[in-house]
């Protein structure tokens, strides 16, 4: 999907070039994380969440449950 736990202690995940294009994740409080990889590289140029982009390669667990998007894109 993108991304995956740091650690098993750590909130943040580290992201990652996604297999999907897109994946919508129904989340326990309503709201959905969608995460969309565009173009079809094995590189990541950049990345953004809630159209601001992200300077480093984590997401953390509190910006999944508010869901918003993620936007991974490749070259």
């Amino acid at each position: 999907m993108g991304f995956y736990p740091y650690s098993p202690a750590d909130p943040n995940y580290i992201v990652s070039v996604p297999l999907f294009d897109k994946v919508d994740i129904k989340l326990s409080n309503g709201k959905t994380f969608t995460i969309r990889k565009k173009n079809s590289g094995e590189k990541i140029t950049r990345i953004t969440y809630d159209k601001q982009k992200n300077d480093g390669y984590f997401i953390s667990r509190d910006e999944i449950i508010r869901g918003k998007k993620l936007v991974i894109t490749t070259k």
